[in-house]
């Protein structure tokens, strides 16, 4: 046991993590052991208890016991806030927000919490205005009109109409190349009405950027 949860390196018997759990919730009851040490170690226990024990943990809880709430969000919050991420400056209300995020960004705002000796609140305030940017940008993307493959294409056309344009050719090979260019107009032409851009020209220039 330390003060930020329980390590586990072996595994228990019931009558071993019973007796853990029993004495996790006299530390809980008993102001004099501090609120955070006592939820970490409490959340800690029960949640070991969830992972390898099964139903059988669930005997040694009395789910009418006037600390059953507190219980439950001491697990809920140590089965998400992994040990590396906690800090004992940090009161444990103030995990019950960071663990919303996710594991980079539960260490990064507990560092900044300790070092500017935030409040339980201004932590929460944090974490909102966190998650509010995460959904605000999340929500952008999703807005973000997809890639047509016909904007591919019209890109792609007019890259080698360039292309073309640019190649140094000898006097001998303009009947070839004229031959070659009426039939990439004619292409471009046909994609240009197949998708409704407005104008032969325009898609020549410039490609579909500029279509409406």
């Amino acid at each position: 046991m330390f003060e930020t949860g329980v390590a586990f390196n072996r595994q228990l018997t019931y009558v071993e993590w019973e007796g853990l759990f029993n004495a996790s919730l006299a530390r809980l009851i008993d102001s004099e052991h501090g609120e955070t040490r006592s939820h970490w170690q409490m959340g800690d226990v029960v949640h070991y208890g969830e992972e390898k024990l099964g139903e059988d943990h669930a005997q040694a809880i009395d789910p009418t016991h006037y600390k059953i709430e507190t219980i439950r969000g001491a697990v809920w919050v140590a089965s998400r806030v992994p040990v590396a991420n906690r800090h004992p400056a940090l009161a444990f209300g103030a995990y019950k927000y960071i663990a919303k995020l996710d594991h980079p960004k539960q260490k990064e705002v507990v560092q900044k919490a300790v070092d500017e000796k935030m409040t339980v609140l201004a932590v929460k305030k944090l974490v909102v205005e966190i998650s509010g940017k995460r959904k605000r940008k999340a929500r952008k993307a999703s807005e973000a009109p997809p890639v047509r493959m016909v904007d591919i294409t019209g890109k792609y056309l007019t890259a080698v109409k360039e292309l073309l344009d640019e190649m140094p050719l000898k006097d001998w090979q303009e009947d070839a190349l004229a031959t070659v260019k009426e039939t990439f107009d004619s292409m471009v032409l046909n994609v240009a009405e197949a998708f409704g851009w407005k104008s032969r020209r325009a898609l020549l220039a410039s490609g579909p950027d500029e279509q409406a």
